[in-house]
């Protein structure tokens, strides 16, 4: 039985505009996965995106994977699941993304040292304004297919913030500082983690968690976005 939504507005491919789907078969094996990684310090190539040990800082981030470039489609179907709430995308995103992160080789390493998965918080009003995390949201479906463990509630957002997609880079940093606090700082200490975000741009947000995470007592933090 035809869905009645798909009848007035066909789903179409975001890369080839073919009608029936928001990425044929076609396309999605056409994808490009983000293959070269960076430190999230200096945004120099680093192997398999470990910090740079020169750029390493006790309360920084210790690596950085990101899964495909915002400029791929891949950018353009998160922009309408995030901001139009176009629900269906859901699935392919997860689907994409745990592809990705399957065959990506820090994944043995996450799982050898024991790293819990947790993605960064929305503000409430902003949640309950969107209707979802879709941060939150994403990172339980990859988790869930690839048996990973994840903890939510893990950091919190105690203040209000500007949306930082619509800042400069000096103003993100800004606009972020003291926005995180750890849930329960027991919970955190002596553990290892990867925060969960939808995007890298300066990565003022994944920087600014991550301090919190290692003020808490946190051992090894490292960032996960879908697109950079």
């Amino acid at each position: 039985m035809l869905n009645l939504l798909d009848c007035l507005f066909p789903k179409q491919c975001f890369l080839c505009n073919k009608k029936g789907s928001y990425l044929c078969l076609a396309c999605q094996s056409s994808l490009n996965y983000q293959k070269e990684q960076f430190c999230p310090v200096c945004a120099r190539l680093s192997l398999l995106g470990f910090t740079h040990p020169a750029c390493l800082r006790k309360k920084g981030l210790d690596g950085l994977v990101s899964l495909f470039s915002f400029r791929s489609p891949i950018g353009k179907m998160l922009k309408s699941f995030k901001y139009h709430q176009v629900r269906e995308l859901e699935s392919s995103l997860v689907d994409l993304a745990t592809l990705g992160l399957s065959g990506n080789k820090i994944l043995k390493l996450w799982r050898r040292e024991l790293f819990t998965f947790t993605s960064v918080p929305l503000f409430p009003a902003r949640r309950l304004w969107r209707g979802f995390d879709q941060s939150e949201r994403m990172l339980k479906g990859i988790c869930l297919k690839l048996n990973l463990p994840f903890k939510e509630n893990v950091l919190e957002r105690r203040r209000w913030t500007r949306e930082q997609a619509k800042l400069t880079a000096k103003k993100r940093l800004k606009n972020i500082i003291g926005a995180f606090a750890a849930v329960n700082k027991t919970s955190v200490k002596n553990q290892n983690w990867v925060i969960f975000d939808d995007v890298w741009t300066t990565g003022s947000t994944l920087k600014e968690s991550a301090k919190v995470l290692k003020t808490s007592g946190a051992k090894q933090v490292w960032a996960l976005t879908l697109c950079r």
